[in-house]
C-alpha cells in the first residue's frame, strides 16, 4: 500500500470546553477539522462528538480511520498523554473501500 495514503494525526488541540481542533496529514496535505463536544447533563462521563461535514464526507469510506481519530480525541479530552504524530491507518479510495467489503450473506430464518 502506498505510504502517501497513510493518515496521520499531527495534533489535537482542545480550543474551548466544547471545541477541539484536529490537524491531519493525508497524502502530504494537511487539513484541520473542528469537533464539537457535548457532555450528557445526567452523566458527564458520556461525551458525544459532532464533526464538520467535510470530515464526514472525507472519511465516508474510511470509518476505521474516523474511529481511530475519535478515540484519540477522547484521550486528549480525558487528559491522557498522546505522542504526536500518530499514524491511524491507510486511506482507501471509494473503489478500494468497496473492494474490501465482504459480500453480505443473508440467511433466511424460517419461523415455526
Amino acid at each position: 500500500m502506498d505510504s502517501e495514503m497513510m493518515v496521520k494525526v499531527l495534533s489535537i488541540n482542545h480550543l474551548a470546553s466544547d471545541l477541539v481542533e484536529v490537524c491531519l496529514s493525508l497524502a502530504e496535505k494537511q487539513s484541520k477539522f473542528l469537533f464539537t463536544l457535548e457532555r450528557d447533563v445526567n452523566d458527564p462521563q458520556f461525551i458525544s462528538l459532532a464533526e464538520e461535514k467535510q470530515f464526514s464526507q472525507l472519511f465516508m469510506f474510511n470509518v476505521h480511520l474516523a474511529s481511530q481519530i475519535f478515540q484519540l480525541i477522547i484521550k486528549v479530552i480525558n487528559g491522557e498523554v498522546v505522542n504526536f504524530p500518530v499514524d491511524v491507518g491507510y486511506f482507501y479510495t471509494r473503489e478500494e473501500a468497496l473492494a474490501q467489503q465482504k459480500p453480505f450473506n443473508r440467511e433466511i430464518v424460517q419461523r415455526k
